[in-house]
């Protein structure tokens, strides 16, 4: 089994929510569980944001609905999510 790091994903996941003036877990998790009825607990969210976990594909189509990510936001958020880096 590849251990796999999280961290960049993880920085990412932060970097949007931030941009978007939610970078608190707490605040991302109301912003996701408001805007899509996705229920998922601030702690989840810290273990993600710190690189500790993979988020599933259900937490990360919530994510992009909840924060209204852009086509291409949602495309860099993907290549991430598979390959732990950002397209060249």
């Amino acid at each position: 089994m590849i251990a796999r790091s999280y961290v960049r994903l993880g920085n990412h996941l932060a970097a949007i929510a931030t941009e978007r003036r939610a970078g608190e877990p707490r605040t991302i998790a109301s912003s996701i569980e408001r805007a899509t009825g996705h229920a998922v607990s601030h702690r989840e969210i810290s273990s993600y944001l710190e690189g500790e976990g993979l988020p599933s594909p259900r937490f990360m189509r919530a994510f992009a609905e909840a924060f209204s990510l852009t086509r291409e936001e949602r495309r860099r958020l993907a290549w991430m999510y598979t390959f732990s880096r950002l397209p060249d």
